[in-house]
């Protein structure tokens, strides 16, 4: 019989108590990269790529349970076609998050609200587009903390005008400055 359906869950159980407490109250900083994914509808083509993209972010952590957060992302550049048909989109943007969450242990759960301020420049079939403005972003993830230390994967969501669609799963790392 296999035990280890049964093992992991005790083991889990076990560390709790000891792991200490998860990421520490005050200011952090972080820097993250992962995938970033690009939608689009364009006349000549359909645009549906992805890239790597990265962001630094600082923040406050006021309680165990709620944060504020702002930073710079770079979500790389997608293309497809070619000639006449080629079509290149970059996009950049400023965000701003609030964010609840959950410790578990060193585990911290997250959900976050806020706004991002977007800039788009594309380039299709020769007619250049430069777009800004400021729209709805929201994410979910999970942390891992040691202390100052920590690891983050979260997804995250921007509600743009263009591209369509846009949004990055990212690792971070962050670093954290305050006491409890």
């Amino acid at each position: 019989m296999n035990k280890l359906p049964l093992l992991l869950p005790m083991v889990a159980l076990l560390l709790l108590p000891v792991s200490g407490h998860g990421a520490n109250q005050g200011f952090y900083i972080g820097a993250g990269v992962g995938s970033a994914s690009f939608k689009d509808d364009f006349d000549i083509d359909d645009l549906d790529e992805d890239d790597v993209g990265y962001k630094l972010f600082a923040g406050f952590r006021a309680t165990p349970n709620i944060a504020v957060e702002g930073g710079y992302r770079d979500f790389g550049k997608a293309e497809t076609g070619d000639g006449a048909a080629r079509i290149e989109v970059k996009s950049t943007g400023w965000d701003a998050y609030g964010m609840l969450l959950a410790p578990i242990g060193i585990v911290d759960l997250f959900a976050k609200g806020g706004v991002i301020f977007w800039d788009t420049e594309a380039d299709a079939g020769g007619i250049n587009l430069d777009e800004d403005g400021n729209s709805f972003a929201w994410g979910l993830g999970g942390a891992v903390n040691f202390g100052a230390f920590g690891l983050r994967l979260e997804y995250e969501s921007f509600e743009v005008d263009r591209p369509n669609e846009l949004w990055m799963l990212t690792l971070s790392g962050v670093v954290s400055f305050g006491g409890r």
